[in-house]
């Protein structure tokens, strides 16, 4: 199988994301170093070289199993085994964990949402009124572990190789001003600017628009 490994290699990495992005970054630094490929680390360690490439991006996890091995492939002095907490820094297993994987792995993502702006196409401060204001909701896992998954999904729409993305937003999600007037604008003028770069389609179901018997008051993801 051929694999566009210009894809990985050259991507810039953004430590800032989250703590599973800067144990990526560290892993990329010390494979560099070492004066190994991709494809040379991927092979060393028995995985695929696209699996390794979306660790060191902070997309995919470090299996702990493979933390000992890296170590001594780089001669780290044991980081990544005694930051392993780091490369967990994602929702809970068996939860929302495999939606960052799914989201890479899918040529099309399409959306609809009633009331909030879909979270791949949220900015920071609207992210974070989302946060605070459905907290009550959203109170089985960390505030932490929420921000750092959504951020750690945000690069999917900027990747040129990306998936196609729509969204039908309920008008609703528009109108109200969720963080204060300053943050509702920055979020319209962030869709605004992924519409004109043509990297989503949006639509948007006005209130006048008479009531359907299929339609819903939350979100629907379907990703193909």
């Amino acid at each position: 199988m051929s694999v566009n490994r210009g894809r990985f290699s050259g991507k810039r990495l953004d430590t800032t994301l989250s703590a599973r992005a800067l144990y990526g970054a560290e892993l990329r630094y010390h494979r560099e170093r070492a004066g190994l490929s991709l494809v040379d680390l991927a092979a060393k360690l028995h995985i695929e070289m696209s699996f390794l490439a979306r660790i060191e991006q902070g997309e995919r996890r470090l299996p702990d199993e493979l933390t000992p091995a890296v170590d001594e492939l780089l001669d780290t002095g044991g980081f990544f085994e005694r930051n392993v907490e780091a490369a967990r820094s994602a929702p809970a297993p068996g939860r929302l964990a495999a939606l960052p994987e799914w989201e890479w792995l899918a040529t099309a993502i399409r959306e609809w949402d009633a009331a909030l702006v879909p979270g791949l196409l949220q900015t920071d401060a609207y992210a974070a009124a989302v946060t605070r204001t459905y907290a009550t909701l959203l109170a089985d896992r960390p505030t932490r572990h929420r921000w750092e998954a959504r951020l750690s999904r945000t690069p999917v729409l900027r990747d040129p190789l990306g998936p196609r993305y729509s969204a039908v937003l309920g008008e609703a999600a528009l109108l109200r001003p969720l963080g204060g007037a300053e943050v509702m604008a920055e979020q319209l003028r962030h869709l605004a600017e992924l519409v004109r770069r043509e990297r989503v389609t949006l639509r948007v179901l006005p209130l006048t628009a008479a009531p359907h018997p299929a339609a819903t008051d939350g979100a629907l993801r379907v990703m193909t």
